[in-house]
């Protein structure tokens, strides 16, 4: 495996996580708010 695709899939696996809390945080927020 190439070191230019494993940053890519790093930086894939990054963005997924963050997308993956944000949506979390979103989720604990929003009952909270109403």
């Amino acid at each position: 495996m190439r070191a230019s695709k494993l940053v890519e899939w790093s930086e894939f696996i990054m963005d997924t996580i963050h997308v993956i809390k944000f949506r979390a945080m979103v989720l604990c927020v929003l009952p909270v708010a109403r």
